[in-house]
């Protein structure tokens, strides 16, 4: 725990929400991995095969190249192979059967209803199981780290949480002070920003109408 404390305080610190730093920072670990052991890792394959990355983090994979492509080899083997086994289901006597009992349009909807469940993924994108791990990981350093009052001072002075984490935070908050003191805190810091924002529309409108 002290390690992962080093870790938060070294985030607030830094501009910006310390859980998205951290959760950027899985990210790229997750993907630096990815490039060195886990694209020939059987067990990345398999959950690959059945879910594989969502549309964000496949962006990243466009810099891996050819070390992806025995991982893609084996996900396109195992989904032709599903979708072989999947016709041949469609196509066996009991499907048949069914067939002179239902009307064809009840059996084609009753087999898209079987494709389309058997198509979901199975297993949730790798990089977001990641993300996931690390956002649940430092909510809940960051609810420990507050208990302490020093704690709260350190963090009043840079409070980056974005408004998504800060409800996290809110809702596994151990104790009422630190609920309080969050609300205190942010309610000063929306109350600040707010003033700059004003002052800046004002100051835009004296550019635009020096007179």
């Amino acid at each position: 725990m002290h390690f992962l404390l080093c870790e938060l305080e070294n985030a607030l610190a830094k501009p910006g929400c310390p859980i998205c730093r951290k959760i950027r920072e899985s990210e790229n670990t997750f993907f630096a991995w990815f490039g060195v052991e886990y694209f020939h890792d059987f067990r990345m394959h398999e959950m690959l095969s059945n879910g594989g990355f969502c549309a964000r983090h496949a962006e990243h994979l466009l810099s891996a190249g050819p070390l992806l492509s025995e991982a893609f080899r084996y996900i396109t083997v195992r989904r032709k192979q599903f979708l072989l086994d999947f016709a041949a289901r469609a196509a066996s006597p009991p499907a048949a059967w069914l067939a002179r009992l239902k009307p064809l349009s009840a059996l084609r909807a009753y087999l898209f209803r079987r494709a389309k469940k058997a198509l979901l993924p199975t297993k949730p994108c790798p990089a977001c199981a990641a993300a996931e791990d690390t956002r649940r990981l430092f909510i809940k350093v960051l609810t420990t780290f507050l208990v302490h009052e020093p704690n709260r001072l350190k963090y009043r002075q840079n409070p980056g949480l974005c408004w998504r984490h800060l409800q996290d935070v809110l809702n596994a908050a151990p104790e009422l002070p630190v609920i309080l003191f969050l609300l205190d805190c942010h309610r000063e810091q929306y109350q600040k920003k707010g003033q700059e924002s004003e002052v800046r529309s004002q100051k835009g409108e004296n550019i635009q109408n020096p007179s």
